[in-house]
C-alpha cells in the first residue's frame, strides 16, 4: 500500500514560528501533515498530529546538506499539493523543492517582522503562490501580498 499524497504540508521551525503555523491551520489541521525541526519542543507540540521531522541546520553547511537531502526525500514521498510555512531557515529546502514539483507555496511572514521581511521571506516570497503579512508596513516588500492581520 503506497503513501497517501499529502493535501497540505505545514512546515515550520519550532517555537514562535510553529505556534503561528498551528494557529493559521487550526481549522484545517485534519488535512495537514506537519513538518518541523527534530527537537523536543516540536515533538511535544506535534505529538497528536501527523508529523515528520527534519534536522535544523543553524547556519552549519554540513547540516544544511543533511536537511536538504531529508527534505528532498520527504517532498518526493509526500508530494504535497500545498505547502504552508511561517519560516524560519530550515524550511527553505523543503518549500523550494515542493514548489519545483508543482506544489502551491503559501508563505506567512512572522508577526515578529514588523518593518522589514525575514531572511526566509526574502527567499520564499519570490517563489510563493501567495504571501500573507501581519503588518501593513510589509506590503511594500511583498507585491500582491495580503495583510491577514496578526494571528494572535
Amino acid at each position: 500500500m503506497g503513501i497517501k499524497r499529502a493535501k497540505v504540508c505545514v512546515i515550520s521551525s519550532p517555537g514562535g514560528h510553529l505556534t503561528e503555523a498551528l494557529a493559521a491551520t487550526d481549522l484545517i489541521q485534519r488535512h495537514c501533515t506537519y513538518i518541523s525541526s527534530d527537537d523536543e519542543v516540536a515533538h511535544l507540540r506535534l505529538q497528536r498530529r501527523r508529523a515528520h521531522f527534519l534536522i535544523n541546520f543553524h547556519r552549519n553547511p554540513l547540516l544544511f546538506v543533511v536537511n536538504a537531502v531529508q527534505a528532498a526525500w520527504l517532498v518526493v514521498r509526500l508530494r504535497p499539493r500545498v505547502v504552508i510555512t511561517t519560516g524560519a531557515g530550515m524550511v527553505v529546502p523543503f518549500a523550494l523543492l515542493a514548489r519545483l514539483l508543482g506544489a502551491r507555496l503559501v508563505f506567512i511572514e512572522t508577526a515578529a517582522c514588523i518593518d522589514r521581511p525575514s531572511h526566509t521571506g526574502r527567499i520564499l516570497g519570490r517563489f510563493a503562490s501567495r504571501v500573507f503579512v501581519q503588518w501593513d508596513e510589509l506590503l511594500a516588500f511583498y507585491p500582491g501580498a495580503i495583510n491577514g492581520g496578526p494571528l494572535f
